[in-house]
């Protein structure tokens, strides 16, 4: 009579499979952790554009007899020139400066860079009549979002394709105190 062998230890399919099963959920982890950065770089931009747009806007209230002065059909910062509107010096000099922060003026790198805002930003100030303004600030996500399109005019075209444009609105009602 054979007496019958005890198996002891794991064999070589069962480490395989373990090992197998370990990296995919390491390859999940890491997936999860980019997408986490990813969502905290869209919402680090969302925050400085509404804080931009903001600016704008407190710029327009501190000169709201010259507020028509501050709209236009073009759009300031990345890529734009900024040209005199020519009726308030100081439209003129906030639009100049609101220029200089959307191209990220803020923060300067050694080498002359400018890093202090959004990716590729841009300003519009829209005056919709009747002492209505809206004050726009578009910039280029870091990924494509499925959405139903952005209906806000501001840059529409300037971007690779339409679903990067990211655009944060405020709006601004000037009234007439006289």
């Amino acid at each position: 009579m054979q007496a019958s062998r005890s198996s002891s230890g794991f064999s070589l399919i069962e480490v395989l499979v373990a090992l197998f099963v370990i990296a995919i959920g390491v390859l999940g982890a890491v997936a999860l952790q980019t997408r986490a950065v990813q969502a905290a770089l869209e919402s680090s931009q969302r925050s400085q554009a509404l804080l931009l747009a903001e600016d704008m806007v407190d710029r327009i209230k501190n000169n709201r007899k010259f507020a028509s002065c501050y709209s236009g059909d073009d759009y300031l910062g990345v890529g734009a020139v900024v040209a005199a509107a020519g009726c308030s010096v100081m439209a003129d000099v906030d639009r100049v400066a609101w220029d200089e922060a959307l191209k990220g003026a803020a923060e300067t790198q050694s080498d002359g860079s400018k890093s202090g805002a959004m990716v590729e930003a841009r300003g519009c100030v829209v005056d919709a009549g009747g002492g209505n303004f809206r004050v726009s600030v578009a910039w280029k996500g870091v990924a494509k979002l499925q959405s139903a399109g952005v209906k806000d005019g501001c840059a529409a075209g300037e971007y690779e394709h339409e679903d990067y444009r990211r655009v944060i609105s405020v709006s601004l009602r000037i009234t007439n105190l006289t």
